[in-house]
């Protein structure tokens, strides 16, 4: 069942405001199953409105809107959806009452302009919403659902968890699709693309979808019409996980820092940093995860010359010699995170995060090690300082999630 969704407000539009309603509804529509073909995305104007809504109806048979609900002139998405359908706007009188007491119930003003709050198409059912004052609206006609909702986020989650959901489940019991998520580092989505042609041209049904972030890839296979044979579908993802598995950190979708904390946490590992050129953000990264001061034990930002000497006790003279953004210093650096912090794993970065007249390529150099084993790898970066961060960061997390793997699930030696 294919589904669209219209964002409705300037500010959108202009930029001032990101569309996260849009992304987020995209996410749970295709967990129910439909097949989410449009993003539209539009000012507060009745004509683009309606406009917007009647090509979408050509294309899809559920539509979900967001915004223009509300009480003041620019919301003007009912009296749209009223010339859609041809229908005539009609107060409800439960619901003014309703407002009334809303309104008195939180020690607030009944507002004179009342009216435009509490009338609605014809047509329309009514979904509560009770963290606010504009109800969402169903119309079911001419084969078409539409749903339209607050554009406030947290009123639109909560009315689509309570409300939507159950709502859709109704009219489309069936709609459920098969769908699985692998999360892969290291290799770009054309390499998985020609990897997986064959799987590709063998099962037609089957949708293969790449998002690509940083030196990582968010990839899924979908099925693309509900009775699917679910044991064909887990074959087909059994050979995609031979095919690509040295490159799968994870089977849902979770950051490869969440990755590495849930593994740490399954062996009863520890791990400490010494950051340089990442000015702490891969220890930023691991500190997002809930439940990482289980295993993470902290980060020495030793981004100067002589914090390396001073503070995390990297040798002046290896320094001289080989230069503070060397190989041999980030193996020193990861050896003292590991033996300060006491932690079973400690990793380091240290070169340039972005390109200058003096340094025309951006690269670091990071390293792990668990006391015995050490690791070096040498990431170039390809992007502006900020993008290079986190493209540093799911790098070098990476081949700390195969290092522990390799080490403690291998059962080599270190742990």
């Amino acid at each position: 069942m294919n589904a669209a969704i219209i964002a409705i407000g300037g500010e959108l539009v202009n930029g001032h405001t990101l569309d996260t309603n849009s992304q987020w509804i995209a996410t749970h529509l295709e967990n129910l199953g439909f097949n989410v073909q449009l993003h539209i995305n539009i000012a507060d104007r009745e004509e683009d409105i309606v406009n917007a809504v009647r090509y979408a109806m050509r294309h899809c048979r559920v539509l979900v809107l967001s915004g223009g609900l509300g009480p003041t002139q620019d919301d003007v998405t009912k009296l749209a959806l009223c010339r859609v359908w041809g229908c005539t706007m009609e107060p409800r009188e439960a619901y003014r009452l309703h407002l009334e007491q809303l309104y008195i119930k939180r020690n607030k003003p009944v507002p004179e302009n009342l009216g435009i709050q509490y009338t609605f198409p014809a047509i329309a059912r009514l979904i509560s919403n009770e963290l606010g004052t504009a109800p969402g609206l169903y119309i079911g006609q001419d084969d078409h659902h539409l749903i339209a909702l607050p554009g406030v986020p947290f009123e639109m989650k909560h009315i689509w968890v309570r409300e939507v959901e159950p709502l859709l489940q109704e009219h489309f019991p069936a709609q459920k699709l098969l769908r699985h998520h692998f999360e892969v580092a290291l290799v770009g989505e054309v390499y998985i693309e020609e990897r997986l042609t064959a799987l590709r041209m063998q099962y037609p049904d089957l949708y293969f979808s790449y998002l690509p972030f940083y030196g990582s890839v968010d990839f899924s296979i979908t099925a693309t019409r509900p009775g699917f044979d679910a044991v064909v579908f887990n074959g087909v993802v059994r050979d995609i996980r031979r095919l690509l598995e040295p490159y799968i950190y994870s089977e849902s979708s979770e950051s490869i820092a969440a990755a590495v904390i849930r593994l740490l946490q399954k062996h009863t590992l520890s791990i400490g940093c010494a950051e340089s050129c990442s000015g702490g953000f891969i220890g930023h990264q691991l500190t997002n995860v809930p439940g990482a001061s289980e295993v993470y034990l902290g980060s020495l930002n030793t981004y100067s010359i002589s914090a390396k000497i001073n503070i995390l006790g990297v040798p002046a003279d290896l320094i001289s010699v080989h230069t503070a953004t060397s190989r041999e210093v980030a193996e020193v650096m990861a050896q003292r995170a590991h033996t300060v912090f006491g932690s079973d794993i400690g990793i380091s970065t240290t070169g340039y995060i972005e390109t200058s007249e003096e340094q025309p390529v951006a690269f670091v150099h990071t390293a792990i090690t668990n006391g015995r084993e050490l690791e070096h790898h040498l990431i170039t970066l390809p992007y502006d300082r900020d993008a290079n961060k986190q493209y540093l960061a799911n790098r070098l997390l990476f081949h700390t999630y195969a290092f522990i793997r390799k080490y403690a699930i291998a059962g080599g030696a270190g742990f």
